[in-house]
């Protein structure tokens, strides 16, 4: 009998220099010092002591249980329970506990929490729940701070000297004036509880819940499937009741969700506003307007300058050359060029226009009396251009025209018709990125 009551002792020993270890580790977090309290019961079998009265400032927190409830109460919110977890249990909480520490130490406030309130669920500890409230607290968590500060009065309220007990009370007191207790519905069974799209709680809840103070958005979900949500005002300093009535008024209705006006339409802006530099090639068939005539294949260069006047006019001057040969040698039209273009849609436009020149020609055969042949001289060119059209910065345009020239036969000199033409042309025109959005009228 006295082998066992020693074994006994021996053990609360151990188990006590465990929570002092514990102890000095949060002090030396600079968390103030923390009462160490042994995780077994007494060498005797005694219960640890209840819970003391909080006084008339904890109306909000939670009420402190009779003596006679002190261990259903501990083991209700989770205080350390009189009997010690298994040692492979108590290994990991350390670790956790030593790792929370350690975190706190390298300012990973998060993770430190995290680290805490592992080790508290593995095996409850009051020094656990005095690092979450304080590491809570210092990262304006008012709600999960209060949370955590009351369990841990309640836990140690037969332990705590007068002066801590005070300071700790003071605390509260000021947590207390920032957040509100919730009392969930007992008609709530087996509903989950979210607040602000986090979930909280699921009813018949085993522990206090605890809410900043202000208007949050609370949904809850029935275990029938029902969705119940509203926008719910918490008062600061206070309490109140969430029920289905309370959560029903506060319905938030369904949005109706309308497709947003459409954009007003960007001011159109014409790029072909102004004045702007081209150049332009094309193949170009010429036909000698007599009998007998043959036809002459060459080419056309064309240098342009492109001037928009409005949306649907511009003008179009061009200077260049169309050489073409045969046989008989190089015919060669130098030329200036005036056209105007209308354009009735976006791409497509049509023009009319002339150019005005000299040709170079060779001299005329003389072959038979009456036979006028082209010959050097100043010319005219008249021309339409029956299809207009514009990609982007590239202009293609089929043009048909006469040329009326200088002609000679014999010694006789007259000014007729001399090819009829054709030529498809491509002409760049250097745009603007962007265009001017307004014509000046």
């Amino acid at each position: 009998m006295l082998r066992e009551q020693a074994g006994d002792w021996v053990r609360a020993r151990i188990l006590a220099r465990r929570a002092a270890f514990v102890a000095s580790a949060l002090g030396g977090l600079g968390l103030g010092s923390v009462p160490a309290r042994a995780q077994s019961p007494e060498p005797d079998g005694a219960e640890p002591p209840p819970p003391a009265d909080e006084g008339a400032g904890a109306s909000a927190a939670v009420a402190a249980p009779e003596p006679a409830a002190a261990p259903a109460a501990a083991a209700a919110l989770g205080c350390p329970s009189a009997a010690p977890a298994s040692d492979e249990v108590t290994r990991e909480a350390a670790g956790h506990y030593l790792r929370g520490v350690e975190l706190y130490r390298q300012h990973q406030w998060d993770e430190a929490v995290s680290a805490f309130r592992r080790s508290h669920e593995l095996a409850p500890s009051t020094v656990a729940l005095y690092a979450i409230g304080k590491l809570e607290q210092a990262r304006g968590r008012s709600a999960a701070a209060r949370a955590a500060s009351e369990k841990y009065l309640a836990c140690t309220a037969g332990e705590l000297d007068s002066l801590r007990r005070v300071d700790l009370e003071n605390e509260l007191a000021a947590l207390r004036q920032r957040t509100a207790l919730v009392l969930l519905d007992p008609g709530l069974i087996g509903a989950n509880v979210a607040l602000d799209g986090e979930a909280v709680a699921t009813t018949p809840a085993a522990e206090p819940l605890f809410v900043g103070g202000g208007t949050h958005r609370v949904a809850v979900l029935m275990p029938d499937g029902r969705r119940i949500e509203g926008e719910v005002h918490f008062p600061a300093g206070g309490e109140i009741r969430l029920t289905l009535d309370l959560l029903r008024a506060a319905a938030v209705p369904p949005q109706v969700c309308l497709s947003p006006p459409p954009p007003p339409p960007p001011e159109e802006c014409v790029r072909r506003r102004g004045s702007h530099l081209g150049l332009g090639v094309a193949p170009q068939l010429a036909w000698e307007a007599r009998d007998g005539g043959r036809a002459y294949f060459g080419g056309a260069l064309e240098a342009v300058l492109n001037v928009g006047l409005s949306r649907s006019f511009d003008l179009h001057v061009g200077a260049g050359a169309a050489p073409s040969g045969a046989e008989d040698g190089l015919r060669l039209p130098v030329a200036g060029a005036l056209s105007v273009r209308l354009t009735p849609f976006e791409r497509f436009a049509v023009a009319t226009g002339f150019s005005a020149g000299y040709l170079l020609a060779p001299e005329p055969s003389r072959a038979a009396a009456g036979a006028f042949e082209p010959a050097s001289g100043l010319f005219v060119h008249p021309e339409i251009s029956p299809l207009l059209v514009r990609l982007g910065d590239v202009e293609l345009d089929l043009r048909l025209g006469a040329m009326l020239s200088r002609q000679q036969d014999l010694g006789e000199t007259r000014f007729g018709l001399s090819y009829l033409t054709g030529s498809v042309w491509a002409t760049y025109l250097f745009l603007p990125e962007h265009g001017q959005c307004r014509y000046e009228e």
